[in-house]
Protein backbone atom coordinates (compact mmCIF):
# COMPACT_ATOMS: atom_id res chain seq x y z
CA UNK A 1 0.00 0.00 0.00
CA UNK A 2 1.27 3.35 -0.89
CA UNK A 3 -0.16 6.68 1.24
CA UNK A 4 -0.76 9.26 -1.23
CA UNK A 5 -0.95 12.79 0.70
CA UNK A 6 -1.71 16.29 -1.23
CA UNK A 7 1.96 17.40 -0.72
CA UNK A 8 3.22 13.98 -3.29
CA UNK A 9 0.49 14.65 -6.05
CA UNK A 10 1.41 18.46 -6.37
CA UNK A 11 5.05 17.46 -6.49
CA UNK A 12 4.31 14.49 -9.32
CA UNK A 13 1.78 17.22 -11.27
CA UNK A 14 4.67 19.89 -11.09
CA UNK A 15 7.05 18.04 -12.73
CA UNK A 16 4.55 17.12 -15.69
CA UNK A 17 6.14 17.96 -18.77
CA UNK A 18 3.57 20.09 -20.60
CA UNK A 19 5.10 19.62 -24.22
CA UNK A 20 4.54 15.96 -24.00
CA UNK A 21 1.14 14.40 -25.90
CA UNK A 22 -1.47 13.06 -23.92
CA UNK A 23 -1.71 9.53 -22.47
CA UNK A 24 -3.91 6.88 -22.88
CA UNK A 25 -6.04 8.45 -20.37
CA UNK A 26 -6.57 11.31 -22.85
CA UNK A 27 -5.85 13.80 -19.88
CA UNK A 28 -3.31 16.78 -21.50
CA UNK A 29 -0.42 17.21 -19.42
CA UNK A 30 -1.27 20.76 -19.39
CA UNK A 31 -4.30 20.46 -17.58
CA UNK A 32 -2.44 18.42 -14.64
CA UNK A 33 0.21 20.42 -14.72
CA UNK A 34 -1.67 24.13 -14.72
CA UNK A 35 -4.73 22.78 -12.53
CA UNK A 36 -2.62 20.86 -9.69
CA UNK A 37 -3.51 22.76 -7.10
CA UNK A 38 -7.51 22.09 -7.18
CA UNK A 39 -6.89 18.40 -8.81
CA UNK A 40 -4.06 17.34 -5.96
CA UNK A 41 -7.69 16.77 -3.38
CA UNK A 42 -9.95 15.09 -5.90
CA UNK A 43 -6.45 12.61 -6.69
CA UNK A 44 -5.52 11.86 -3.58
CA UNK A 45 -8.93 11.57 -1.58
CA UNK A 46 -6.17 10.95 1.45
CA UNK A 47 -6.49 6.82 1.04
CA UNK A 48 -4.36 4.20 0.92
CA UNK A 49 -4.44 2.96 -2.76
CA UNK A 50 -2.71 -0.34 -3.98
CA UNK A 51 -0.86 0.57 -7.23
CA UNK A 52 -0.28 -1.85 -9.39
CA UNK A 53 3.42 -1.65 -11.19
CA UNK A 54 3.99 -3.47 -14.49
CA UNK A 55 7.76 -3.39 -16.29
CA UNK A 56 7.46 -2.45 -19.72
CA UNK A 57 10.83 -3.67 -22.00
CA UNK A 58 12.44 -0.36 -22.91
CA UNK A 59 15.47 -1.41 -25.39
CA UNK A 60 18.22 -3.40 -25.77
CA UNK A 61 18.54 -7.05 -23.54
CA UNK A 62 15.37 -8.26 -22.50
CA UNK A 63 17.48 -10.15 -19.79
CA UNK A 64 18.71 -6.81 -17.97
CA UNK A 65 16.89 -5.30 -15.38
CA UNK A 66 17.69 -1.63 -16.20
CA UNK A 67 16.11 -2.02 -19.55
CA UNK A 68 12.46 -1.93 -17.84
CA UNK A 69 10.54 1.33 -16.88
CA UNK A 70 7.86 1.13 -13.96
CA UNK A 71 4.62 2.11 -15.57
CA UNK A 72 1.49 2.47 -13.94
CA UNK A 73 -2.37 3.60 -14.43
CA UNK A 74 -1.85 7.03 -14.68
CA UNK A 75 0.52 7.37 -17.53
CA UNK A 76 1.21 10.99 -17.05
CA UNK A 77 1.96 10.95 -13.12
CA UNK A 78 5.53 8.99 -13.74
Amino acid sequence: MVQITQEKVKHLLKAVDVREASGPDDVSPQVLHHGLRELAEHLCLGKNVDLRVVPVHKKKSRSHSANYKPVCGWQNLR
